[in-house]
């Protein structure tokens, strides 16, 4: 049987998304430096997958246990 549920807290995180905006220009922008394609496409990419991975965190609290999300990943229970 579940808990009901007690508390919880969806934060998006704006200075995460933000910096790895950044981090995508920055990158693409070397890569048109350095004629790197690699860099150009790939870079962003990679990005891409760490934004999806954080770009949220979620709280949740009820009588036994504490779980808490970032991003697209599972919870974890402590």
């Amino acid at each position: 049987m579940t808990s009901p549920l007690r508390y919880r807290y969806r934060q998006f995180g704006a200075v995460v998304v933000g910096s790895l905006a950044g981090s995508a220009v920055l990158v693409v922008a070397l890569g048109l430096a350095l004629g790197e394609p690699v860099l150009i496409f790939g870079g962003p990419v990679l990005i891409s997958v760490a934004t999806l991975l954080f770009y949220h965190l979620t709280v949740e609290i009820d009588a036994t246990h504490l779980t808490f999300r970032l991003g697209i990943g599972p919870g974890q229970s402590h």
